[in-house]
């Protein structure tokens, strides 16, 4: 087959170039250039933020021998989100890597440690939900909405296994992916919609630039 044939193929199936590689996770990320790295930089300051609130949470209470020895995993989690948000503020401050890797990159990281904040058991369920919803919805506005959506399917799943064997733990399993996927497609909508409103606006400022002479 060949290299035009490959593309006629590759752009039927929604798959672009076929000379590129891992192209699901390069153009996953909807905003490039400066855009998207505000939106992380704003958002590992959530992380951070957040990070900082969980350390005051166990702070006064905290005993190595007591909480740390009885919880390692609490520990774990919370020593996560320091260094993670430490790490970012650094990476995203010098713009390497590319800020596809460091979203993708924090998300996981993120999914991850609610799951061990939810297998510890020391936080109330609320605060669980709110930190899920927040992480996917960054994850709509970052990403286009299947790849959000995996990320919902992914700390779905995770949250059930990291969650105790109750029946209503069940029950609110499933209320939480449910509000997960709904997030994604209210979100991803409305980062659609702004990043078109953006563009129009874009389109329209340069039609109304005045053509100077040494533009000709």
């Amino acid at each position: 087959m060949g290299g035009r044939q490959k593309q006629f193929y590759c752009k039927i199936a929604g798959l672009g170039s076929a000379d590129s590689k891992f192209r699901f996770v390069r153009v996953a990320n909807v905003w490039s250039g400066d855009e998207g790295w505000k939106l992380l930089f704003y958002y590992n300051l959530y992380r951070f933020t957040l990070a900082l609130v969980l350390v005051a949470i166990i702070s006064p209470n905290f005993d190595y021998y007591t909480v740390g020895g009885k919880n390692p995993v609490l520990v774990f989690a919370i020593a996560g989100f320091v260094l993670v948000s430490v790490l970012a503020l650094v990476s995203i401050k010098r713009q390497a890597p590319a800020v596809h890797i460091q979203a993708h990159a924090l998300f996981l990281l993120d999914i991850v440690f609610i799951g061990v904040l939810t297998y510890s058991q020391q936080l109330h369920d609320g605060n669980i939900v709110i930190f899920c919803i927040t992480t996917i919805a960054a994850t709509a506005v970052m990403f286009q909405t299947r790849t959000a959506l995996g990320y919902a399917s992914l700390s779905s799943i995770l949250e059930l296994i990291a969650g105790d064997a109750a029946l209503d733990q069940f029950y609110l399993t499933a209320l939480i992916a449910l509000g997960l996927f709904t997030t994604v497609l209210v979100v991803s909508q409305i980062a659609q919609n702004t990043r078109v409103v953006q563009s129009v606006l874009e389109k329209r400022a340069a039609l109304k630039k005045p053509l100077h002479f040494w533009t000709l």
